[in-house]
């Protein structure tokens, strides 16, 4: 090729004419003169088969971020209530929160399902609408998964904010109260497997006697009876006191036993539930643990110790045999993990009776374990940790602490016949 001679690629040796391969490019051609090239469209004209992505949103982070940081301001009151339980126990446990629970008693609505099961219900329903509009929406091309996603993370940060906020103001602060033991004038010390076996068997001594005067073991008990024990509660320990409020049958109380649950308190609605599912003999004294929680009592060995005061303050025999009786279990439980030898004597000499309601206990809640219920109780754990209580879910046992200290300070566990009231 000599030097005059241009490839087809290149420009010719007049610096003014047209390359070669633009003349080729029907794209180029069409640029100068303005007209679509074959097939195709002018450039900078939309696309009409291109769909913009008109449902992507933008996030509204200074809103996100305020709301989220109520989390973390909620739980420095939290600790700053706990530093500080005498003032805590003044202006929130007996200040606020009473008058917060008689207006959620007087917000108690009749009918087949709590208030905060109907809370859930819509809750649960809008998410879903929700989750289903943004899959529409992405699959459509009319949104980008990378923003429905980012917005879902925003929009879970903002409401986990103000839940932990409400939840701090409306009931959690009272896990930062003075401990119940200082409230009623009790010397709490641990337990030794002697105490222990003690103590188990003045709770087998009671729960015997309560079942012989009951209707045939049923503890179920009436809500007028329950409501009569804890009116006597608040009237001798004014810590006790607050408005009735029936604690609910779970219409979910299939997925409670799945989870390991005999109730629930729901804070934000004040609402006591009970599992309907667990043994009649033990509805009565899962109902005051509840209804304890509704008064205040957020610690759950203290919630379990009131629950079994309140069962004995009843006039009816059969709760108080669901509170000796529930008592009677934690205390074989704890006593087996401590003395296998004191518990297998311990328990023998229990009537046959009170044997067989333990072991239709027991057996329902082996029978009700799933991975569930481990991964509730792993949750529960966390959360009772997080509000202060080191032992995690083991601190519902711990009401043995209480229990001992009260019968070494009171000398009786159990109202029996006309036993007079001033004993508790």
């Amino acid at each position: 090729m000599s030097s005059e001679e241009s490839a087809p690629w290149s420009g010719s040796g007049d610096q003014g004419s047209t390359p070669r391969w633009e003349a080729l490019d029907p794209q180029v051609d069409s640029q100068r003169s303005g007209a679509a090239p074959p097939g195709g469209r002018v450039p900078g004209e939309k696309d009409p088969g291109a769909k913009a992505r008109v449902a992507d949103r933008a996030v509204p982070w200074r809103r996100v971020i305020l709301l989220a940081a109520l989390a973390p301001l909620a739980q420095g009151l939290f600790y700053l209530a706990r530093a500080f339980p005498s003032v805590t126990e003044r202006f929130y446990a007996r200040g606020f929160y009473p008058r917060l629970a008689a207006l959620e008693a007087r917000l108690q609505v009749p009918g087949p399902f709590s208030l905060a099961e109907g809370v859930l219900l819509l809750a649960g329903l809008w998410v879903l609408w929700s989750l289903l509009r943004a899959g529409r929406e992405i699959l459509s091309g009319r949104r980008g998964l990378g923003n429905a996603l980012l917005r879902g993370a925003a929009f879970c940060a903002a409401v986990a904010g103000v839940l932990v906020a409400l939840f701090q103001l409306t009931f959690g602060l009272n896990h930062a109260r003075q401990p119940l033991a200082k409230l009623l004038g009790l010397e709490v010390s641990p337990l030794t497997p002697s105490d222990l076996a003690e103590l188990t068997s003045a709770l087998g001594d009671a729960a015997a006697l309560q079942r012989e005067a009951s209707r045939a073991g049923d503890g179920s008990g009436s809500d007028a009876e329950l409501r009569l024990a804890w009116r006597r509660a608040g009237e001798r320990y004014p810590f006790l006191a607050g408005p009735w409020v029936r604690a609910r049958g779970a219409l979910a109380s299939p997925w409670l036993t799945r989870a390991g649950l005999a109730g629930i308190y729901f804070p934000f609605t004040g609402e006591p539930h009970v599992n309907t599912q667990v043994p009649p003999f033990a509805l009565a004294y899962t109902e005051a643990h509840e209804q304890a929680h509704q008064r205040g009592i957020a610690r759950e060995d203290e919630a379990g110790f009131a629950a079994w005061l309140v069962c004995q303050l009843s006039p009816d025999p059969a709760v108080r045999y669901s509170g000796s009786l529930l008592a009677l279990s934690y205390a074989l439980v704890a006593l087996q993990q401590a003395s296998p030898r004191l518990f297998r004597k311990r328990y023998q000499a229990l009537p046959d009776a009170v044997r067989g309601d333990l072991e239709e206990l027991w057996s329902f809640w082996i029978k009700g374990r799933t991975t569930l219920s481990k991964v509730a109780g792993q949750s529960n754990d966390l959360f009772l940790r997080s509000q202060g209580q080191r032992g995690g879910v083991k601190s519902y046992g711990r009401m043995l602490d209480l229990l001992q200290a009260w019968r070494l300070t009171r000398g009786c566990l159990a109202l029996l016949g006309d036993s007079p009231l001033q004993d508790f």
